[in-house]
C-alpha cells in the first residue's frame, strides 16, 4: 500500500525502485510487471475506510493532535492513509481537510476504481484463485492455517482470519506455478509471519520468493542503482517498526523534550524522561 499512496513516507522510496525496475527491464529487452492481486484489494479499501472512521472520531485533522500522533507512534507505523496524510500536510505546510487530501491522493473507494487508479499507474490487477492451481493452494493453505495456530497458541500472535490465510495461500500457489513455468516471480509483504512460515511448507519451495520491501530496495539498489529519497529510506531501514508502551512513550517524551530545549537543557532529559514514564 505505501508504493501506491501518495505522500506516505515510504512512498517515496518503494515507487522509484518500481520505476527503476521497469525502466532496466525495458533496456534488456525485457518485461518486469508490478501485479496487485484483486483478493487483496478489499484490504486497501478497509484500510481506508478505517482511517477515515480514526480521524474524525480522533480529530486527527487538527494539526497539534496530528502531530503528536506521529511523534508517538511515527508516521510509517499508522494507518497508512493516516501516515500519508501528516506527511503530505507536514511537507506541504497548509492546511488540507483529510477527505480532500483522499480525494486528490487516493480517489477510490471501491474496488473497481482501485483497479482503474492502479492501471493509470503501470500496475496491473489479477485474480489469484484458478482452478489449475487449485490443488496447490489447499497444499499450502492447510500446513501455513496449522503454522499460524501454533504461533497463536505459544506466543499469543494475533489471530489471522481463515480468508487472509486462503488468499496467501492462494499466492503460494501462483508463485508455486509461475516458477514451474520458468516465470521468475516475486511477492513483497511485510508479513513477517508469513515469510517465516513459507521457509517450511512444502520443503521451503517459494521461501526465496517472499521478499519484504528493505530486502527489494536493497536489491534494486545493489543491483541497479536507484534515486530515492533519503529521509525515508532511513525510515525504511532504520525505524522501529515494534515498540512497548513504555518504549513509545519513552520516544515521545524525548522528542518533545528536544523540540522545546536547548543544549544545556537537553543533557539532563533522560533523567526526566524516566521520571515522567516511570
Amino acid at each position: 500500500m505505501p508504493a501506491v499512496v501518495e505522500g506516505h513516507p515510504m512512498h517515496a522510496v518503494y515507487w522509484p525502485v518500481l520505476q527503476r525496475l521497469r525502466e532496466q527491464a525495458r533496456q534488456s529487452e525485457g518485461d518486469a510487471v508490478a501485479v496487485a492481486p484483486m483478493e487483496f484489494l478489499n484490504e486497501v479499501i478497509s484500510h481506508r475506510n478505517n482511517a477515515l472512521r480514526d480521524v474524525k472520531a480522533r480529530g486527527l485533522e487538527e494539526p497539534r493532535r496530528l502531530e503528536r500522533e506521529v511523534m508517538l507512534y511515527g508516521a510509517e507505523n499508522l494507518n497508512v492513509f493516516v501516515g500519508a496524510y501528516a506527511t503530505h500536510i507536514g511537507r506541504a505546510k497548509q492546511k488540507l481537510g483529510f477527505t480532500d487530501f483522499l480525494r486528490r491522493c487516493a480517489p477510490y473507494d471501491t474496488e473497481d476504481k482501485l483497479v482503474s487508479f492502479l492501471a493509470k499507474r503501470g500496475i496491473r490487477t489479477e485474480r489469484l484463485e484458478a482452478d489449475v492451481i487449485r490443488d496447490t493452494m489447499w497444499d499450502f493453505y492447510n500446513p501455513l492455517k496449522a503454522s499460524y495456530e501454533r504461533e497463536e497458541d505459544l506466543f499469543g500472535a494475533r489471530v489471522k482470519e481463515p480468508v487472509l490465510v486462503r488468499h496467501e495461500a492462494w499466492q503460494l500457489a501462483r508463485l508455486s506455478a509461475d516458477n514451474n513455468n520458468g516465470i521468475r516471480s516475486v511477492f513483497v509483504t511485510a508479513d513477517a509471519r508469513l515469510r517465516r512460515s513459507v521457509a517450511s511448507l512444502r520443503d521451503g519451495e517459494v521461501a526465496d520468493a517472499l521478499l519484504s520491501g528493505v530486502v527489494l530496495v536493497k536489491l534494486i539498489d545493489l543491483l541497479l542503482g536507484v534515486k530515492v529519497d533519503h529521509a525515508g529510506l532511513a525510515r525504511l531501514i532504520w525505524g522501529v517498526h515494534a515498540m512497548d508502551a513504555g518504549g513509545t512513550l519513552r520516544r515521545y517524551f524525548t522528542d518533545r523534550g528536544l523540540q522545546k530545549r536547548g543544549d544545556v537543557e537537553t543533557m539532563v532529559l533522560p533523567d526526566v524522561v524516566e521520571k515522567v514514564t516511570w
